[in-house]
């Protein structure tokens, strides 16, 4: 191997991080004992990916991606929905095991136009009170 085939080498390395940075090609083995704990805070119930991901110690891409394949398997299901600050159910929860899913609380479309027709009224008052 002269210099010439170890500069291409690590040419491609170099190319091959990247392109694997830009597109998330990047792959990573998962440890089976972070497996066995997320499986174990899954069995217990009521945690959201981001929790699980803290608790494990594994990425939240990761924690997510394994939570949406066991979904898609039917070996867990939505247990409930965490609302977030403007009260809308945003973040499944994911529980282990055959159940049915929780339902999505949908808001009234009168409860959306009242909230909108709010933000609007706030956003003339302001506007009248700096002229």
């Amino acid at each position: 191997m002269g210099k010439d085939d170890a500069r291409s080498d690590s040419r491609f390395v170099r190319s091959r991080i990247l392109l694997d940075f830009l597109f998330g090609g990047v792959q990573m083995k998962i440890n089976p004992t972070h497996y066995a704990k997320l499986v174990k805070l899954m069995m217990e119930g009521t945690y959201t990916c981001h929790e699980l991901a803290d608790m494990t110690g594994l990425a939240y891409s990761t924690v997510l991606s394994y939570a949406k394949a066991l979904y898609l398997e039917k070996a867990a299901h939505i247990t409930m929905w965490e609302k977030d600050s403007r009260g809308l159910d945003v973040t499944k929860i994911y529980k282990l095991g055959e159940g049915k899913d929780a339902r999505r609380q949908k808001m009234p479309r009168t409860e959306v136009y009242k909230r909108y027709r709010d933000k609007q009224r706030h956003k003339q008052l302001l506007r009248m009170m700096v002229l």
